[in-house]
């Protein structure tokens, strides 16, 4: 049973208007994961309270995924972008974007949240 509590669902409804496909620097397409987990949708999963995200921060998706500030390749067969949030506050002032390479190699993104510093490789 979903625990819908912990989710903003005006993250959900920007989420939902954003047009896809995203594309990166690569031309390359980037969608936001229609699924989850059995009980939740990629939408859903990133509007998770716990994730730290304001309603703001939706709106930098497409240009973090086009030009990010830094892009990490992971290990798990993904990238993760990085680029400043909107509404920057000092604790907090950067979106991490982690994307999954599929097959068919477009990406898709499996969560986004906030974080305080740019990790470099």
């Amino acid at each position: 049973m979903k625990n819908l509590d912990k989710i903003d669902h005006n993250i959900v409804l920007a989420l939902d208007k954003l047009i896809q496909p995203f594309f990166n620097s690569e031309h390359t397409k980037v969608y936001i994961r229609p699924d989850f987990r059995s009980n939740e949708t990629g939408a859903e999963h990133i509007a998770n309270s716990k994730h730290g995200l304001k309603t703001k921060d939706i709106s930098c998706i497409p240009q973090i995924i086009k030009s990010p500030l830094t892009i990490i390749k992971d290990k798990r067969k993904g990238k993760s972008y990085f680029g400043n949030r909107v509404c920057g506050l000092k604790k907090a002032k950067y979106l991490k974007i982690v994307t999954q390479i599929r097959p068919d190699a477009t990406e898709q993104i499996v969560t986004i949240f906030i974080v305080k510093a740019i990790k470099r490789k």
